[in-house]
C-alpha cells in the first residue's frame, strides 16, 4: 500500500476514533431523550445518538471501542502486517461484547 494512502487511512481512523470518544466522554442521558436543552454533546446530535446506543448496548465496554479504532489507525500508520486483517477485525468486533458481558 502506498504511503500516502496509509496516511490518509491512519488519520481518517484516528478522527473517527476521536470523534467516537468526545462523543462518549460528553454524553449525558438527557441528550437523546430532549428532556432539557441543557445536554449538548461535543460531537452533536449524531454524536449524542452514536453514544447512546453505543452506551446502552454495550455499557463501559463502549470506551474501549474507540481505543481499538486508534490500535488499527496506529497499526497502519507503522505499515504493521494486515495480511490477518480479517482475524484481528473479526477479534476485535468480537471483543468489545465480551467484555460487556462481563
Amino acid at each position: 500500500m502506498n504511503n500516502g494512502v496509509r496516511v490518509v487511512i491512519a488519520v481518517v481512523l484516528a478522527g473517527l476514533g476521536v470523534t467516537l470518544a468526545v462523543a462518549l466522554f460528553s454524553y449525558t442521558p438527557d441528550q437523546v431523550s430532549g428532556a432539557s436543552p441543557a445536554g449538548v454533546n461535543l460531537a452533536g446530535p449524531l454524536g449524542a445518538w452514536l453514544a447512546h446506543h453505543a452506551i446502552v448496548s454495550w455499557g463501559a465496554a463502549a470506551f474501549l471501542v474507540p481505543v481499538l479504532i486508534f490500535g488499527f489507525a496506529l497499526a497502519v500508520l507503522r505499515r504493521d502486517r494486515i495480511e490477518n486483517l480479517s482475524r484481528r477485525l473479526t477479534g476485535a468486533v468480537l471483543l468489545v461484547p465480551v467484555i460487556a458481558g462481563l
